[in-house]
């Protein structure tokens, strides 16, 4: 194991998730490639979302979709600009684990859960496609068997402000959990799973994943996707 990462891992274990976190900010934030010029008057309050259900389509569609996709875990959610069956299957699971009625319709409340990724603060669009795409090339990554390349990419947006909302992140978090499983890291995915469940709002169906397989690392037993545990489910029901 790199000398580095064996560092981080003693530090998660010594301290908890958010000292890594805060290892990964603090070595972000120490480099600045080029100087950032602050804005002359504050940013101008964003257009009002409009209401989305099955059917709709456009740009609010694909931006839906992208921000699904970065705190939904397992959404597999591609973003084509048109509110499908499956795009609204992602939403009632968003819209559980935020602890709003699971009604598939995306309107102010459902759009606001969204957009306060961190406490309130809305998430500029620049911000949020870099976290789709970290969010993205993680999955490809992590559907690919690469667990370490997609822990890293998941690390990057959990260390960063724009994700910090606890309301928001525990597909995230239970991503991460799922690398550090499947690599065997059983004490940190154990302490990436409790994370999960402590979170505010963590749907049924996430929580119920985040409990089986914090049951199975204590256990040091493979990694079950919630696909297989529903195949597992039908295949022991009378």
């Amino acid at each position: 194991m790199p000398r580095t990462v064996a560092r981080i891992l003693a530090l998660q274990q010594a301290a908890g998730n958010d000292a890594v976190a805060n290892l990964f900010v603090a070595k972000s934030s120490s480099v600045q490639r080029q100087p950032v010029q602050a804005p002359d008057a504050p940013a101008a309050a964003p257009a009002p979302h409009p209401q989305l259900s099955v059917g709709a389509r456009g740009p609010a569609v694909s931006e839906l979709q992208e921000k699904l996709s970065v705190v939904v875990a397992e959404s597999k959610l591609r973003v084509s600009g048109r509110f499908d069956s499956h795009t609204e299957e992602v939403v009632k699971r968003f819209q559980v684990e935020a602890g709003l009625r699971p009604d598939g319709i995306v309107g102010p409340d459902t759009w606001g859960a969204l957009d306060s990724l961190r406490g309130g603060t809305e998430v500029a669009g620049v911000t949020l496609a870099r976290l789709q795409a970290l969010r993205t090339e993680g999955d490809v990554q992590f559907d690919a068997g690469d667990f370490q390349g997609a822990l890293t990419k998941y690390m990057s947006i959990y260390s960063d402000p724009a994700a910090a909302h606890k309301g928001a992140r525990g597909g995230l978090v239970y991503s991460i959990a799922s690398c550090q499983h499947h690599l065997g890291h059983f004490p940190e995915a154990i302490s990436f799973y409790e994370e999960v469940m402590g979170l505010p709002a963590v749907g049924a169906e996430l929580g119920g994943s985040a409990a089986e397989n914090l049951r199975r690392a204590r256990l040091q037993q493979p990694f079950q996707s919630a696909k297989e545990m529903e195949a597992e489910r039908t295949a022991f029901a009378p």
